[in-house]
């Protein structure tokens, strides 16, 4: 697995790249695992790692673990003004997409950072 330090990785996890034998190797056994036909999602206590069935490789890595520090230096509850200012990117509802790293920032209610999106999601 090669690994790119500016590239979006979840302890070592990237998308594109990582495949479902390296996320069990890194994470270990997921807590739960959804299957369907484009998909196996892995889901542990902060992250859920999706992986295409048709190329075998990680495709989204959605993270909710309030100890991790993305590779654009955000953390969970960040604000959503000090993101967009950051980036310089306009968010758009309750969201911020960071196009040139593939990163999908969401947000609560409250306009901080709740979940972080790294790859894409799309089938």
């Amino acid at each position: 697995m090669a690994a790119n330090r500016h590239a979006a990785m979840y302890r070592g996890l990237e998308p594109e790249i990582s495949t479902l034998n390296d996320t069990i190797l890194i994470l270990g056994k997921p807590a739960s695992k959804i299957i369907n036909s484009k998909f196996t999602i892995c889901k542990y206590q902060f992250v859920e790692v999706a992986v295409r069935k048709r190329t075998g490789k990680v495709s989204a890595i959605i993270i909710y673990d309030p100890t991790f520090k993305d590779v654009n230096g955000f953390m969970l509850n960040d604000p959503y003004g000090k993101i967009s200012r950051d980036l310089n990117v306009p968010g758009t509802g309750n969201t911020i997409h960071d196009k040139n790293k593939k990163i999908l920032y969401i947000f609560n209610q409250d306009t901080n950072l709740e979940k972080i999106v790294y790859g894409d999601l799309s089938p």
